[in-house]
């Protein structure tokens, strides 16, 4: 068996084409093109259904698809145990996430630990941050309930509440927390109607029967605080995504048919879970993530 050949089968069918199976192993398309028809040729079978540039797996790929993702997650662990004493002297990790809070923090903790890593950080959207993960383009990402995928491991960070933030003097101000029926009447400020926050205010209001006075569209956290601040309307954020400012309030919010939080997670790609630094990440992910839910349970009981 030549792994090479059959590691080429193995990118092309879970990326889908040639030449993203190339951009993974960085090599040329014709080299990843050889490796197949080697392969079929050997074997004097199909695994690939050509019609133009779309390439789909036959019976015989499928089956041989389903048996090379346990022989690659293999691989992988063999070379973990082979690199592990030299794992952390250096290396790039790719960490893309949809707001910087929790982020810049796993990235600080991981720093102290393994100072020798080149670290980057990308904002971007949720579909954004698992095609990265996805293509390879970021290591690992940060986000608020992904979807679940057998490709993508997933595990738990940290449960947020979310809170309502309204100007100095506003009379939310005065009290304990605010209920979806208190929102009656208000502008919300909130983002774009695809933001997770958007489509969970507009659930727990539905539920509610609750109508505001109307809504401001804003993209841009900084931007919707400034709004908020000037007597605009109010808005929501969780605890970790409000700076301290003088101009702000901010107030639980509680619904009595939703659970108003977030659940953000640690994602990655499965077959890479071993990977010394992926591996390496994920510890420092469990400890802080172990932290903060000791932390929490503490609030809840005083």
């Amino acid at each position: 068996m030549n792994f090479a050949q059959v590691r080429a089968f193995h990118l092309v069918a879970r990326e889908g084409g040639v030449a993203r199976a190339a951009t993974v192993l960085g090599v040329s398309q014709p080299t990843i093109s050889q490796h197949l028809k080697s392969l079929e040729a050997h074997y004097g079978v199909r695994l690939f259904e050509r019609r133009g540039r779309t390439l789909r797996l036959t019976a015989s790929g499928r089956d041989l698809f389903s048996v090379t993702e346990r022989l690659m997650i293999a691989a992988e662990d063999v070379e973990t145990a082979l690199r592990r004493p030299a794992a952390l002297t250096g290396g790039r990790l790719r960490l893309a996430a949809d707001s910087t809070a929790l982020a810049v923090e796993l990235l600080r903790r991981f720093r102290a630990r393994h100072a020798a890593v080149e670290l980057s950080l990308g904002v971007a959207s949720i579909g954004a941050i698992l095609e990265e993960v996805q293509n390879g383009s970021a290591d690992l990402g940060v986000a608020v309930d992904p979807p679940a995928g057998d490709a993508l491991g997933v595990e738990p960070l940290r449960r947020e509440r979310l809170w309502v933030t309204a100007a100095r003097g506003h009379r939310f101000e005065r009290l304990a927390q605010v209920a979806v029926a208190d929102l009656a009447g208000e502008t919300l400020i909130m983002r774009e109607q695809g933001s997770r926050t958007h489509a969970m205010i507009a659930q727990a209001m539905e539920a509610e029967a609750v109508q505001p006075r109307g809504v401001l569209e804003i993209n841009e956290r900084s931007a919707i605080r400034e709004a908020v601040a000037t007597g605009m309307g109010v808005a929501f954020f969780v605890p970790s995504e409000c700076p301290p400012d003088p101009r702000l309030s901010h107030t639980p919010l509680a619904g009595r048919r939703t659970r108003l939080e977030f659940q953000e997670y640690l994602i990655y790609r499965r077959e890479r879970r071993r990977q010394p630094l992926i591996a390496a990440f994920r510890d420092v992910a469990a400890r802080l993530a172990a932290e903060m839910t000791t932390t929490d349970a503490g609030q809840r009981q005083s």
